[in-house]
């Protein structure tokens, strides 16, 4: 995947490779797919731009602007990287917005959410321990989300970025659309279109 000249070749090689990989090419850079890294900064934009609209308003919203932070450094570190370890952080960053999301829907707080954390990251194990493609254990956590949340205005440009987002993410990693060497990729429009649909879901619940 790697030459040996790229600074995560030992790390790669000892921890192992991600279970997939999209169609931006691998360079031997800092960033390993420099905008699949580059564009998680969406998440971190997103949940900086809700702290500051909420931080003396409503704490739980800035603990859901933090997840969005923490979810944008995590996934931006494992596209950096394309290091197996770090493909599961990226996962527990999902996990954790994802516990923060479903908390506010059932209590409007986070009283939920060590509950909601402990049962995505045993369902992640169980996903790694089975074999089975990891990808899909957030699904049944976005029905969850989907099914307890207010049908609103906001909600539907919510709905509306994750569906754009999930078919440019669909067609990335299935070669559909696959221009290795473009800055237009469509793993980074899923990063750009769901933190647009994260700052809708925000929109929706205040």
């Amino acid at each position: 995947m790697y030459s040996n000249q790229s600074i995560w070749y030992n790390y790669s090689n000892y921890f192992g490779h991600p279970n997939l990989l999209w169609c931006e090419k691998i360079t031997d850079n800092v960033f390993a797919t420099y905008f699949n890294t580059i564009s998680n900064l969406s998440y971190v934009f997103v949940g900086l731009k809700i702290i500051h609209e909420n931080y003396t308003i409503n704490s739980t919203i800035t603990y859901y602007g933090l997840s969005c932070i923490v979810l944008g450094l995590l996934s931006g570190l494992y596209h950096a990287s394309l290091v197996w370890p770090l493909q599961i952080g990226d996962f527990i960053g999902m996990n954790i917005l994802l516990s923060v999301m479903l908390s506010i829907n059932l209590c409007n707080n986070l009283n939920y959410f060590i509950i909601n954390f402990i049962i995505s990251n045993s369902l992640l194990l169980s996903f790694i321990l089975l074999n089975l493609h990891i990808q899909l254990m957030i699904l049944p956590f976005i029905f969850l989300i989907i099914f307890t949340s207010r049908y609103n205005y906001y909600f539907k440009k919510t709905i509306k970025y994750m569906l754009m987002a999930g078919f440019c993410s669909f067609v990335d990693i299935n070669n559909i659309i696959c221009y290795p060497n473009s800055i237009i990729q469509g793993h980074s429009l899923w990063h750009l279109f769901s933190g647009i649909s994260l700052y809708y879901w925000y929109k929706h619940i205040i």
